[in-house]
């Protein structure tokens, strides 16, 4: 029977150290479930914000400051919640952490000129090529006749052809 307790109380032994070992890694998957359900939503509120933007530069032909720095923020969130997610970075992002600072700055959009058309592109001016001076002589046309040199064999002359 001691020999039965022991067995027991050694398999109760690895497996507590199996758990400890392992504990940090179930923390952080609960944490990953968590920022994954909080990602979603911030994906969503960033689809409406672009929607209401895009509403509003419809209407106003100017984009609203305040929806561009909140949409802004909100996606440079969702950049370093996707980071904790896959395992590229171990500092949790907020409300466990501080709120991510901006990575690079937003862009100046300018929509008022309109796109220019397809025909209006200038084109590229075509690029004059210099003659090219060959030191071969002209080839001569072939008649049905044999050439001069008697041979059977004929060569195939192709006649570069320069405009």
């Amino acid at each position: 029977m001691n020999k039965v307790k022991q067995m027991l109380l050694k398999i109760m032994e690895i497996a507590k150290r199996f758990v400890i070992a392992r504990k940090n890694i179930a923390v952080r998957f609960i944490n990953v479930l968590f920022f994954t359900i909080a990602w979603k939503i911030v994906s969503v509120c960033i689809f409406f914000l672009t929607l209401f933007q895009f509403i509003y530069l419809f209407f106003t032909t100017k984009h609203s400051e305040a929806i561009k720095t909140l949409s802004h923020k909100l996606t440079v969130y969702s950049y370093k919640i996707m980071r904790y997610i896959t395992l590229n970075e171990n500092t949790k992002p907020y409300p466990f952490g501080r709120m991510p600072e901006e990575i690079e700055p937003a862009e100046e959009t300018d929509l008022s000129t309109p796109v220019p058309e397809k025909n209006e592109s200038p084109k590229p001016e075509p690029v004059k090529a210099e003659p090219v001076q060959d030191d071969k002589p002209a080839a001569k046309p072939l008649d049905d006749k044999k050439s001069e040199d008697d041979n059977d064999t004929q060569e195939a002359i192709i006649l570069d052809h320069k405009s």
